[in-house]
């Protein structure tokens, strides 16, 4: 009695039921959990194969289910949701797979697609049994988008002098410590195939791409001299085949640093017409002395507009055309970016309409390697206006350098003056004769009596002329489809460099994520890639959601 007393009296052992309790329990949610964490990674499995399943059957370029004369919403549908079904075969789900249900929204425009999905199926557990939860269902949702978007680019490249230097790109690949190409050959690289990719994309609409190559100037071809009536300069009969430069009013009102209300730049548009809209030819004459060609040039002529390999390439439609005229590039002479930049916006702007329609036509006007075939009919009305939902337009500049100088023959002294009295055919002859005095002379180092052309714009004028440009082209697009990337390759840490990267900084659409800083030491392709997804993305416009 006295040992049963002791026995219940004594509290030792009375823990034990409780741990028993809580080991119990802890099994019990540990194995919760694992169910759980199963169910986790059975939604994301089935969320990632609906997501896959929604983007396939929505692409534009898939041939599987598309909008077709004859097929009604609930067929589409049908066959969207087979398609869907394809991309969860290959996962781990039950046998009988999850229940899909497809959705197309209504009124879609033809160059738009889009499909709402959902998908459930019911999955058995292990340790939830206890708790009276023998399966938990998973479930995903997702939706996705995509429009066919026609394109508009204008890739404003320099070719400047600098341009001749070496890069950190290897010639070779397979061996990164060998030869390096200069930056004229890895820009051309890296602007090859990013046409390439861009043409070959098939989810896009049409594609109309602009190559503007500049130096101290920006040369347009024959076929757009003629089409914008650029006039002879000062008194020769016809305008020379040299170079097409357009003389644009580089001035505004008060001193030659304050441009702020410039005719040319201020505006989009490149002028075309009769009086004060008609623009002069520049004058072809040596940019370089003797000296500097043969140290720099190898031994050619530098002009202060560029050569015929770097005259503008308007709207090409296919990538050949694009890739063919990059690779002839040369570089030469000094920068003016913002003259690259004026002709790259025009090119965007609806005020070029007439340029493309008379591209379509073709049937009068020079023949010229940069506009030698005729546009497809389809693209007469390009450029679209900047609020078209179908369109996208890219300014693309990229530059190595600041704005330094723009040169042009200042004194009526030192232009032509025709021969009082002389026949036409006088006049000719005298004025072909004058064109070379001025092209031989620079070989000897010598202008024959001939005075050097002057500097008419200087650094900060041409910084200035660049963000009016820039400017004035983001404030006509407003809220529109314009995107405008710069690109500043290879510039220096010191004042002059940082003054260049601020021009291209401020011209971008967002400085954070539209503005591209490559060194010297990197590849410009990183940022031509970099715009290429943007520009994929941007276009398709998709988007996944659970």
């Amino acid at each position: 009695m006295n040992r049963l007393s002791k026995g219940l009296a004594s509290e030792e052992g009375a823990i034990m039921p409780m741990v028993v309790v809580l080991f119990l329990t802890m099994v019990v949610m540990s194995g919760m959990a694992v169910d759980f964490m199963r169910h986790e990674a059975a939604r994301a499995d089935l969320q990632n194969a609906l997501d896959r399943g929604v983007l396939a059957a929505t692409a534009l370029t898939q041939t599987l289910a598309q909008k077709e004369a004859g097929k009604s919403d609930a067929q589409l549908a049908e066959e969207k949701k087979e398609l869907i079904l394809s991309y969860m075969k290959s996962r781990t789900f039950r046998s009988s797979g999850p229940v899909v249900e497809v959705s197309i929204p209504d009124d879609l425009e033809d160059y738009e697609s889009a499909v709402s999905a959902s998908a459930t199926y019911s999955m058995d557990t292990f340790f939830l049994k206890v708790a009276g939860f023998g399966q938990l269902e998973v479930p995903a949702r997702s939706y996705a988008e995509q429009r066919r978007l026609d394109v508009e680019v204008a890739l404003v490249l320099d070719v400047s002098g600098s341009m001749l230097l070496s890069s950190a790109v290897p010639v070779d690949p397979g061996n990164p410590g060998g030869e390096k190409k200069i930056r004229l050959e890895a820009m051309k690289d890296a602007v090859t195939e990013f046409a390439s990719n861009l043409f070959n994309d098939q989810s896009k609409g049409q594609t109309l791409v602009s190559v503007v190559p500049y130096t101290s100037n920006t040369s347009a071809n024959a076929f757009m001299a003629q089409h914008y009536e650029l006039q002879p300069v000062k008194d020769f009969l016809a305008l020379h085949d040299y170079s097409y430069c357009f003389q644009f009013d580089v001035e505004g009102s008060g001193s030659s640093n304050q441009v702020k209300n410039n005719p040319d730049y201020s505006m989009v548009e490149i002028r075309r017409g009769s009086g004060t809209h008609q623009h002069v030819q520049q004058q072809h004459f040596p940019e370089a002395s003797a000296w500097q060609g043969s140290t720099y040039f190898d031994g050619e002529h530098r002009y202060g507009c560029p050569l015929p390999v770097n005259r503008i390439l308007p709207y090409a439609d296919n990538a050949a055309d694009v890739t063919n005229m990059v690779a002839a590039m040369e570089a030469e002479n000094f920068t003016a970016t913002y003259s690259g930049v004026k002709w790259g916006a025009a090119l965007l702007d609806t005020s070029s309409q007439s340029l493309v329609t008379a591209m379509v036509d073709h049937t009068t006007g020079p023949t010229d390697p940069r506009a030698s075939e005729a546009l497809d009919a389809s693209y007469d009305g390009w450029p679209r206006d900047f609020d078209v939902p179908t369109t996208r337009k890219y300014l693309i500049i990229m530059s190595d350098g600041r704005n330094t100088r723009q040169k042009r023959i200042v004194r009526d002294a030192d232009y032509y003056t025709p021969t009082p009295g002389a026949t036409e055919a006088e006049l000719a002859d005298e004025q072909a004769a004058r064109l070379s005095q001025w092209n031989e002379a620079w070989s000897y180092d010598s202008n024959d009596g001939l005075v050097d052309a002057q500097d008419v714009v200087n650094t900060l004028e041409g910084d200035t002329l660049n963000k009016m440009t820039c400017d004035a082209i983001k404030a006509k697009a407003g809220d529109g489809n314009l995107t405008v990337f710069t690109i500043a390759y290879a510039l220096s840490d010191d004042d002059t460099g940082n003054k260049a990267r601020n021009v291209l900084q401020d011209c971008a659409s967002d400085a954070e994520t539209d503005f591209f800083d490559i060194g010297a030491g990197d590849d410009p392709s990183v940022a031509f890639d970099a715009i290429q997804t943007r520009l994929t993305l941007l276009k398709l416009a998709q988007s996944t959601g659970g």
